[in-house]
């Protein structure tokens, strides 16, 4: 069951420790055309690099790619983090999981609206170095 599993739909390991892979990748790769070759760069957490995601990845045409150690600012992701952290967790004081996740929620409907908010972009731009 685990090898069926690894090659069904996705690449990241489950917190819940199953070894189930999460479909995060399936989704992805199902994005672009197979012939595609998709870079796919982690961070160098050791439950990003067991067999079942290497055996996925080079499955179907998907490069692994490590960010160096201590240096995720190169990964192109983290500036949409920075983003989020000061306009949603930054001196807030949430009563519960469920309001924290309403403001989350809120912020990435308004992120993704059709404007763009020079405050959400001058944010983003002051954690991009990598291009």
């Amino acid at each position: 069951m685990r090898g069926a599993a690894a090659g069904r739909a996705g690449a990241q390991l489950r917190p819940d420790g199953t070894g189930q892979p999460a479909p995060d990748a399936g989704t992805i790769r199902l994005a672009y055309p197979s012939r595609h070759r998709i870079y796919w760069i982690q961070d160098n957490l050791s439950a990003n690099w067991v067999p079942p995601i290497r055996a996925y990845a080079s499955a179907n045409k998907i490069e692994l790619v490590p960010t160096p150690t201590y240096a995720s600012y190169l990964n192109p992701v983290e500036c949409h983090f920075a983003a989020l952290t000061q306009f949603v967790v930054a001196n807030a004081d949430y009563l519960d999981w469920d309001a924290f996740g309403h403001a989350l929620a809120q912020h990435v409907r308004y992120r993704n609206g059709d404007h763009r908010d020079l405050r959400v972009a001058a944010a983003e731009a002051k954690h991009r170095i990598a291009a």
